[in-house]
């Protein structure tokens, strides 16, 4: 029997311990956290299942066919209505149209071309692509609202214009909420359990090294081996940690990330039932309840897409002046809160010159039984729908060649 060892039980790496049972391998997930599903996870805060930051699944996005490849279909809701959506041109100001005829008139125009499939120049920016395809300014704020929305990146002169324009064209299929996020996880643990795969938590793998048996990660608790290993932590550089000396330079050392600063209102009621979804235009805001019409309690998550240089001090205080242009009395509803002011939402941006094609794919490493996932490799998808695709991949190209059997 073929043997592996996933670090890290993200749905990346449960992806791949999945395929890899499926397969017939003896699989081992390591997590280092008292629980899995990494950025994925729910926590348990005053009462209240939250998860880390606004999340969605993209229904025509490459998460969902993979998770269908596993017979997996999460429940969940569409939770944008054109009557309860509105756009923020300003501070004090909610509105249904990002502008005059003129705005929505070139707007209109560009988003069809970009959902036709129009081709993007290489190596373009997506502050250049806008700058080049829309002359008027509010159609040019509101097409920049849409891309941080779909792809959570703020920094536009550092996103690919062509992966903006691929996530837009997924976007434009919907999304889904589906409540708590570690319902998917627990799905994906559930499956693989019943093919056998053993999921340690609290085994922080903190060094890995060829073997006779073909991989051996050492943990706190003692040393693991087999013949096939898929290093699936959240980042590059926790990736690059665990990998050593010996792929040292192999994976990118100082990527681009994007964060967001989320803040979560458990309300008993909303205040404006019928307010369900706002889009900053002028300032890089979302607000969107993330609860079902029928819950007990509402759960509305306000959330700023940061740039590299945008200070988090005040940044609370801006998500609660959303809250209450969207929901006035919001406070006096009030039952929990959270607030998380950095939070890593994209690990790697997709650069320029590169697009996905720039990020580390399962097998750059060229190490026979060694394979990278998360949302930061492969050439498919981003956040949630790249983690799937990339532990698919990983699994398959293990699967697809002997590991070696020496060092």
């Amino acid at each position: 029997m073929r043997t592996a060892i996933v670090i890290g039980a993200g749905p990346g790496g449960l992806v791949a311990a999945n395929h890899l049972a499926d397969a017939g391998a003896e699989v081992l997930v390591l997590e280092a956290r008292a629980r899995s599903g990494g950025r994925a996870a729910s926590d348990d805060h005053e009462g209240l299942v939250l998860n880390q930051g606004p999340h969605a699944l993209y229904v025509g996005g490459a998460g969902v066919r993979g998770l269908a490849e596993l017979g997996i279909r999460p429940d969940g809701w569409n939770p944008v209505s054109p009557l309860g959506s509105f756009l923020l041109p300003g501070p004090t100001t909610a509105r249904r149209t990002p502008g005059g005829p003129r705005t929505a008139l070139g707007l209109t125009r560009f988003l069809a071309r970009v959902l036709r499939g129009g081709t993007v120049a290489d190596g373009l920016s997506v502050t250049q692509w806008l700058d080049a395809n829309l002359d008027d300014e509010r159609a040019r704020a509101a097409a920049a609202a849409l891309v941080r929305v779909t792809t959570f990146v703020a920094d536009h002169d550092h996103l690919s214009a062509e992966v903006a324009a691929a996530q837009l064209r997924v976007g434009a299929a919907g999304v889904r909420y589906l409540g708590p996020w570690q319902r998917l996880i627990d799905a994906l643990e559930r499956r693989a359990r019943g093919r056998g795969v053993r999921i340690l938590r609290r085994s922080a793998a903190r060094a890995i090294e060829a073997s006779a048996q073909g991989w051996s990660v050492d943990t706190d608790d003692g040393e693991h081996s087999a013949e096939m290993l898929v290093v699936a932590p959240g980042s590059p550089a926790a990736a690059s940690r665990l990998l050593g000396e010996r792929f040292q330079g192999r994976l990118p050392e100082a990527p681009r990330a994007a964060h967001v600063a989320s803040l979560d209102l458990g309300l008993r009621r909303l205040p404006e039932p019928k307010r369900r979804f706002a889009l900053g235009i002028r300032e890089p805001h979302y607000l969107s309840i993330h609860s079902p019409k029928d819950a007990e309690t509402a759960i509305v998550t306000v959330a700023a897409y940061l740039a590299p240089a945008d200070e988090t001090s005040g940044a609370r205080s801006r998500l609660e002046e959303v809250a209450d242009l969207m929901q006035p009395g919001w406070r006096e509803q009030l039952v929990a809160t959270r607030y998380l002011p950095r939070m890593t939402a994209v690990p790697l941006i997709p650069a320029p010159a590169e697009g996905r094609s720039g990020r580390p794919d399962v097998a750059d490493l060229d190490a026979p039984g060694l394979a990278l996932a998360g949302d930061w490799v492969g050439p498919e998808g981003l956040l949630t729908d790249a983690a799937i695709a990339s532990g698919a991949r990983a699994a398959r190209h293990l699967l697809a060649a002997p590991a070696a059997l020496t060092a």
